[in-house]
């Protein structure tokens, strides 16, 4: 531990990570949800943590003491080996028998919540000695956090949740490009429209009409071009109060240059760089672009971001789109015939079309008219 953690722990108030604000950022994987972080990190008044996962933990009423313990252990050391700066320095043990003290001195406590403010007070302890009296907030990002939101709420009750929104189409490219770069699975066209783009999209609006006051919709290109017209307002909103240090981006301290799945913009990109807007022009298929445009017009976000023509002829080139298979899709096994998979093919298109006929876009559209 460091001199300036053994200093903390001095004036260690074992009760404030209970009366920090929350503060979660939540969007499609890609969506500029790590930017936003970003502008947050390094604020006097906040401890942030990257990418917990937390929510998605199976914890439920009733769990032994046993069970509890082996299942945040194990998580821990996931989170802890996954390359994550908020888990670097993290001592498993001691965040394990910190949880394990909270459940017991709060049993009616969301487990979630327990499991949470251990983590916390872990990363507060090296925090230094200045700061530490300052701290107000903490801040959160997890980008499917959007999935679990139930349980966000559950376990905080006056939480903060900033929902970011990225032009489909370039979500889409980057999602794309970023796991081709990773090479950690294969990349679907149309499982990844399914499972992020669209998810992120359905839960922003799901999300909204539940939660309206404490769930704000914030657009990633308009953080690029307005800036701190933008930030002031997220600051206000929850009420964290406004510092210089907003305006650049950092992670765990340290200048922060993006993380771009494009080769030659990873880590240099710089403070409200502009360059990820628009990349899908160059980058696209044509059949891709009609997908995501269709996309955009059933999402309600035509206002927002420019398509083609939409109406009969915008549905029957979304059809034709669909038609052939898309690179590395199989109809069927090549050696022979598989139902579940020609019936897998057929469902995911189905389920497409279905979703994007039904879509409704009341937050979008109260989003955008708010501001004209």
């Amino acid at each position: 531990m460091t001199d300036a953690a053994e200093c903390s722990m001095e004036v260690f108030d074992v009760h404030k990570v209970e009366r920090l604000v929350p503060v979660f950022f939540v969007g499609a994987p890609k969506s500029g949800t790590t930017f936003l972080f970003s502008l947050f990190d390094n604020h006097p008044a906040t401890v942030s943590l990257l990418e917990t996962g937390l929510f998605g933990l199976k914890l439920w009423d009733g769990m032994t003491e046993g069970e509890f313990e082996r299942q945040f252990a194990k998580y821990l050391k996931y989170w802890s080996t996954a390359e994550n700066p908020s888990s670097a320095n993290l001592d498993i043990e001691a965040v394990t028998q910190r949880a394990m003290a909270l459940r017991r001195e709060f049993p009616g406590r969301s487990l979630h919540r327990i499991c949470l403010e251990a983590i916390l007070e872990g990363a507060i302890e090296q925090v230094d000695v200045a700061r530490y009296q300052g701290l107000t907030h903490f801040v959160e990002k997890t980008p499917r956090h959007y999935n679990t939101i139930e349980e966000l709420f559950r376990a905080y009750p006056n939480a903060r949740v900033v929902h970011v929104v990225r032009d489909p189409r370039d979500n889409y490219l980057a999602l794309k490009r970023w796991m081709r770069r990773k090479n950690e699975l294969d990349f679907h066209p149309l499982a990844f429209l399914r499972d992020r783009v669209l998810s992120g999209l359905s839960q922003a609006r799901i999300n909204a009409e539940k939660y309206g006051p404490q769930y704000k919709i914030v657009f990633y290109e308009d953080l690029l071009v307005h800036q701190d017209r933008l930030i002031r307002p997220i600051c206000d909103w929850i009420e964290l109060p406004w510092d210089d240090c907003l305006m650049e981006p950092s992670m765990q301290g340290l200048p922060y240059g993006g993380n771009s799945g494009k080769e030659e913009l990873a880590g240099k990109l710089h403070a409200f760089d502009r360059r990820p807007i628009g990349r899908w022009k160059k980058e696209l298929s044509a059949r891709e672009v009609v997908l995501l445009d269709q996309v955009i017009r059933a999402s309600g976000l035509e206002a927002k971001y420019d398509v083609r023509a939409g109406g009969f002829w915008g549905w029957w080139r979304c059809l034709g789109s669909l038609w052939r298979r898309f690179e590395g899709e199989k109809f069927c096994d090549d050696i022979r015939f598989h139902p579940r998979q020609v019936a897998n093919y057929f469902t995911l298109r189905f389920w497409l079309l279905w979703q994007l006929a039904c879509r409704h876009a009341f937050p979008f559209r109260q989003v955008l008219q708010a501001r004209n």
